[in-house]
């Protein structure tokens, strides 16, 4: 729904007026608003109060320029954000989880082969400050026996950087799913790299290695999600 002229005008209202308040009392000038991702409408919140899934957070301070959550507290990344570099065993499917289907990359199960995702996003300039990126990875498992190795690799890119297929890489991991088909999730941290302006990241799942059964789960692995945020 496009935006008129006297609803633009109130909305700034309201902004300005919460910041005029807040010097009044004080405190930081900081104002925190939820804007709908359908229309674009947007509503003054107090900071303790959380928005809706089908809002995005906002929030700045006088004379900052407006910066987006994606900007601020992190980057959310949907299976859709992901590719296949190498097919199968990796699988973009809806799966049930409840009753309710849900688009999911699923890691399935192999004797020989490594299911792979990638994908690739611009690095928000608000991030320049970054010691490190925590990388948060929410998955699933199809079967509760058996340990899952998922291996986490990236790189970092600039202008005039060389193209690579190699980068900062976190060790495997091992886990045991507690129950089957719940919300699981890992995180690892990958040291920022100044001047980076985009970031390449590949989660892939180890079932044989050299010889080695190092991946024993039986089940295939659902990717739901991952979150990327600066730590500063």
């Amino acid at each position: 729904m496009k935006k008129t002229l006297g609803s633009l005008i109130a909305i700034f209202a309201l902004i300005f007026g919460a910041i005029a308040v807040s010097q009044a009392a004080g405190q930081v000038s900081k104002v925190y608003a939820c804007v709908a991702k359908s229309n674009g409408d947007v509503r003054i919140v107090a900071a303790s109060k959380k928005c809706t899934k089908k809002e995005t957070t906002i929030n700045w301070g006088t004379g900052a320029s407006v910066t987006s959550a994606t900007a601020v507290t992190g980057i959310y990344l949907q299976p859709s954000d992901f590719d296949d570099p190498y097919g199968a065993p990796a699988v973009y499917e809806s799966k049930y989880f409840n009753g309710y289907g849900k688009k999911v990359w699923n890691l399935q199960d192999a004797t020989n082969e490594y299911a792979t995702i990638t994908t690739t996003f611009v690095i928000p300039n608000e991030w320049s400050s970054a010691k490190d990126l925590l990388i948060t990875v929410y998955w699933s498992a199809e079967s509760t026996q058996g340990d899952v190795i998922l291996y986490f690799g990236s790189q970092q890119y600039a202008e005039n950087d060389d193209l690579s297929t190699y980068g900062t890489t976190s060790p495997d991991f091992a886990d045991e799913p507690a129950g089957q088909d719940t919300v699981l999730k890992t995180t690892t941290t990958v040291a920022y790299e100044v001047g980076t302006e985009f970031m390449e990241l590949g989660i892939e799942r180890y079932m044989y290695n050299e010889g080695n059964w190092i991946d024993t789960n039986e089940g295939d692995i659902s990717i739901l999600g991952v979150k990327v945020e600066p730590l500063l």
